[in-house]
């Protein structure tokens, strides 16, 4: 069996975590624009008093903070939805297709919507864990502007992003552990990642 390259699965997976970061990036920028633009952010707080500036900071950072759990929670949700459906459709994400490389069922089934789905789950898992601990970050900061003293002090989101690079890390340490290259999420999915050149696909023996 032609099986890919765990290279190839590195470009293809830095290639779909880029098209995310961008899009979201994106997304967060034109919320957080007009979150400060309904607040006034811009306009000159030379006449305002400190209670008012206080104020105004409290609003505007309660917009962001609304405004940015909306887009990331819109960016992962349509993220993992076009994950899903290029796994189903064409057997492989837009990071895949051009690293030369593709799913195939041990079996020889097509791939389904759940095969894609509990392929992806690791990744849903860690984005909702983000999603989470940049909104609790958010309201620390603001309860921090109302004198209030933080939830949690230690640095939350570094600790998550250190479990997502040991995820990453382990799963490719995973794939040289058997003759297959199948990371954990292969094994949970009932998957294994081949080069696009071999365009039959065949049980595995």
């Amino acid at each position: 069996m032609n099986l890919a390259n765990p290279l190839k699965r590195l470009s293809a997976l830095l290639i779909d975590w880029l098209m995310f970061y961008i899009f979201r990036f994106a997304l967060t920028a034109i919320s957080a624009m007009m979150a400060l633009h309904h607040n006034g952010a811009f306009k000159s707080g030379s006449g305002l008093t400190p209670a008012e500036k206080l104020e105004l900071s409290i609003a505007t950072h309660t917009s962001l903070m609304f405004g940015v759990l909306t887009t990331n929670t819109l960016a992962a949700v349509l993220f993992s939805i076009f994950i899903i459906r290029t796994s189903k459709r064409s057997s492989a994400s837009y990071g895949k297709i051009l690293s030369g490389i593709k799913l195939i069922k041990i079996d020889g089934s097509p791939i389904t919507y759940l095969d894609a789905s509990l392929r992806f789950l690791p990744y849903i898992i860690f984005m909702i864990g983000s999603i989470l601990i940049t909104f609790i970050g958010d309201v620390n900061k603001i309860n921090e502007l109302k004198g209030f003293a933080p939830a949690i002090t230690f640095d939350l989101m570094r600790v998550w992003n250190m479990i997502g690079i040991t995820w990453v890390v382990g799963s490719f340490a995973w794939i040289f552990t058997n003759s297959q290259r199948r990371a954990p999420h292969d094994l949970l999915a009932g998957t294994a990642v081949i080069k696009t050149s071999l365009t039959k696909e065949r049980t595995i023996a």
